[in-house]
């Protein structure tokens, strides 16, 4: 009780999103978007990389994992 493991429930949703009958290349794009490992480009000025953060196809938003994946 309180350990730092999943829920049942989270636990369930990653073992359906892992079966998922889709390409492994989807499964782990939407696995790293989950965990915001992806490498926006707010990420990658964070890591010192000499990149500007703003969106390559909108222009005025800063390009985090919730714009990539909502917008």
């Amino acid at each position: 009780p309180g350990g730092s493991g999943s829920s049942g429930v989270e636990e369930k949703l990653w073992k359906k999103h892992w079966n998922a009958c889709v390409h492994g290349k989807v499964k782990i794009f939407s696995w790293r978007g989950c965990l915001d490992s992806l490498p926006t480009r707010t990420k990658l000025s964070r890591r010192r990389i000499p990149v500007e953060e703003a969106c390559l196809f909108c222009h005025g938003t800063i390009e985090t994992v919730e714009h990539v994946l909502r917008d």
